[in-house]
């Protein structure tokens, strides 16, 4: 069973993702963790734990959303982009996970 979680975890990450994009962070965090606990290093990919960290912010959890965000950035430096749209858009998360992570370190 624990192939079945791992091969399913990434699309449950990605619902998470689409359910931020949404606005419904509790959905997000749900989605985001879960997929983690079936297959920890999903939390590596600087997308999931970036969303994961903005979607605590979104429902007031600051602490444990500041691990997250600066894991994703910190994930992101070590990324390669396949092309200029993936780039461009990987770009604006960044940013906004940096604009979020000063407004909370304040």
């Amino acid at each position: 069973m624990k192939w079945l979680k791992n091969a399913l975890a990434p699309g449950l990450a990605s619902y998470g993702v689409l359910a931020y994009l949404k606005g419904n962070y509790r959905k997000t965090v749900s989605r985001i963790e879960k997929a983690h606990t079936w297959m920890p290093q999903i939390i590596e990919m600087p997308e999931y734990s970036g969303y994961l960290g903005l979607a605590l912010v979104k429902i007031g959890d600051k602490q444990r959303a500041k691990v997250f965000l600066e894991k994703s950035l910190s994930n992101f430096e070590h990324l390669s982009f396949i092309d200029k749209d993936e780039k461009e858009i990987k770009q604006k998360l960044i940013r906004e996970i940096q604009h979020v992570l000063q407004s909370i370190s304040t």
